[in-house]
């Protein structure tokens, strides 16, 4: 593995290392192709408005594939004032009012 080698680390440090970056939804892996950096999402404003909510969760799988969502990525859900809801990936929206 050339990262265990170019920086003197174990198999295991770096196996560790990007498992975790991988949850935290930083790299893809793409077998046998490697692993690589996730390009940022171009991000949109979602607006609140009076009596609006919005929480944060992980998806659900089925919700991950829907929304093409990467691994990793919390969801936002934004619970409107007049029952309706709407998900949003969490790298591709910010909320505001």
């Amino acid at each position: 593995m050339r990262l265990a080698q170019e920086y003197g680390l174990s198999r295991t440090s770096v196996r560790q290392a990007i498992a975790l970056l991988r949850s935290e939804g930083l790299v893809i892996v793409e077998p046998p192709r490697g692993t690589f950096v996730r390009a940022l999402e171009p991000t949109e404003t979602v607006s609140l408005l009076k009596g609006d909510t919005a929480s944060a969760r992980m998806p659900t799988p089925t919700e991950r594939r829907e929304l093409e969502i990467g691994e990793g990525v919390p969801l936002i859900v934004i619970f409107r004032a007049d029952g309706s809801r709407e998900l949003y990936a969490a790298d591709r929206i910010r909320v505001g009012r």
